[in-house]
């Protein structure tokens, strides 16, 4: 092959590629503005924290008067593994890198891809005490996220900021560096805000953030 038709190969291969991203992103704008439209049927008595005595209910009401990290994090390792329960698809880790830095992120959740044999972080948690900071967790969360996504190569990923027994989500679009809220801002996980955390679960099952097509080097 002469040096032309080589370079002209590469020219082709970036704009098949560059196409492909600005699908993909918009794809994920569409999705995240009509998110709140998304109807899922729930029962009317359905809880994600329990009524009765149970551990749940132990967690959480240690995270919600305990003014120390590690409540927050128990609470919400608890409420994580308990929502997505498929153990041979999901799993939790603590204290988890996003890239190859010393940055460490409270919890992850992972999604086992068979087909391709690899993990990918699909969900990142930051945990504050009950009187923590709403600036310091969404710095953080949306810190972690721009690392994971950049360095796994993904279009996204969801983000979970906790302070206490409140919770806030969001999904993050690499493509515009936009953040787009998944629930109403920070709300206690026992009220009538868990129905739209277990919306946003049912969400995440359905649609995992997708991994980017390589960038063919260009030869100019």
């Amino acid at each position: 092959m002469d040096n032309s038709r080589f370079q002209q190969c590469h020219q082709n291969a970036d704009i098949l590629d560059n196409k492909r991203q600005d699908t993909l992103a918009q794809q994920t704008r569409e999705l995240m503005e009509n998110v709140f439209q998304i109807k899922i049927i729930l029962a009317t008595d359905h809880h994600v924290i329990p009524q009765g005595p149970c551990l749940l209910r132990k967690l959480y009401e240690d995270a919600k008067e305990t003014k120390y990290e590690y409540a927050s994090t128990a609470l919400w390792i608890k409420i994580l593994s308990s929502a997505f329960y498929e153990s041979a698809i999901f799993s939790l880790s603590c204290e988890f890198p996003p890239d190859n830095s010393l940055r460490r992120v409270d919890i992850v959740l992972n999604r086992y891809n068979e087909s391709g044999n690899y993990q990918t972080g699909v969900l990142y948690c930051e945990a504050k005490k009950v009187d923590g900071s709403e600036a310091d967790v969404t710095k953080q969360i949306r810190d972690a996220a721009r690392r994971s996504s950049e360095h796994h190569g993904l279009a996204g990923v969801y983000t979970l900021a906790v302070i206490g027994t409140k919770f806030d989500m969001q999904y993050y679009d690499k493509a515009p560096d936009s953040f787009y809220p998944l629930t109403h801002g920070y709300a206690d996980i026992d009220s009538e805000a868990c129905r739209e955390f277990l919306n946003t679960v049912h969400l995440i099952k359905g649609d995992t953030p997708l991994r980017q097509a390589p960038t063919v080097p260009s030869n100019a």
